[in-house]
C-alpha cells in the first residue's frame, strides 16, 4: 500500500494497494453497480496498467479535472478509470479497465473528495478477499491487451509503451 501526495495537490492523500489472488472481483463490481458506499475506490483491472507512471499520470489529470470542474465522468474514481484509458466513451472505459469478475489482480485507488477522512487500509482488506503485495505496479500488465487497446500494435519496445500512454494521458 501506498500513499501519494502530488506536489500540486498537497492536501490530497491518495491511496493505492494492489491485490493479487482476488476471490471476490464478481461481488466487488456487483455492488459498484449498487452504488455502495463501502465500495468507494477506484477498482482496477492490473491487466491494463502499465506502469506506475500510467497510473500516476491518471491520477493528475483526475485531479485536474476536478479541480478545473471539467470531469466527463459522475465521480473522482470513475474519471480515474476513464482517464487510463484512450476511449471517449466512460462506458467502454469502465468495461475494459475497471474490475471484472475475472480479475485475479486488481489496483485500488482511493482518491478522497473535499471533506471526507481518510480511509484506512484496514476498510479495503475488508472489501477485498485477495492478498495485499507490494509489487510493482505493471508487473501484472499484459502487453498484448494493452497494445491492442490502445492500437500500438506496431510497436516494438515495452518501455516505450508507458511513455507514450503516459503521454496521451497528459494530451486528452
Amino acid at each position: 500500500m501506498t500513499t501519494l501526495v502530488l506536489p500540486q495537490f498537497p492536501e490530497t492523500e491518495i491511496l493505492v494497494a494492489q491485490y493479487d489472488n482476488v476471490k471476490n472481483a464478481g461481488k466487488i463490481r456487483e455492488e459498484l453497480v449498487k452504488g455502495n458506499l463501502q465500495f468507494n475506490y477506484a477498482f482496477i483491472n492490473a491487466e491494463t496498467v502499465t506502469s506506475e507512471t500510467h497510473l500516476n499520470s491518471a491520477i493528475y489529470r483526475t485531479l485536474i479535472n476536478h479541480k478545473n470542474k471539467t470531469m466527463k465522468a459522475k465521480t473522482m474514481h470513475s474519471e480515474l478509470i476513464f482517464n487510463l484509458s484512450p476511449f471517449k466513451n466512460i462506458m467502454d472505459a469502465l468495461k475494459k479497465f475497471g474490475i471484472a469478475d475475472e480479475c485475479s489482480s486488481i489496483i485500488v485507488v482511493r482518491i478522497p473528495g473535499e471533506g471526507e477522512a481518510e480511509p484506512a487500509i484496514d476498510d479495503l482488506d475488508s472489501v477485498v478477499e485477495g492478498d495485499r503485495t507490494e509489487e510493482p505496479i505493471g508487473l501484472h500488465c499484459n502487453t498484448a491487451l494493452v497494445k491492442k487497446i490502445f492500437k500500438l500494435n506496431g510497436l516494438n519496445d515495452d518501455l516505450d509503451l508507458s511513455t507514450l500512454i503516459s503521454g496521451s494521458i497528459q494530451l486528452r
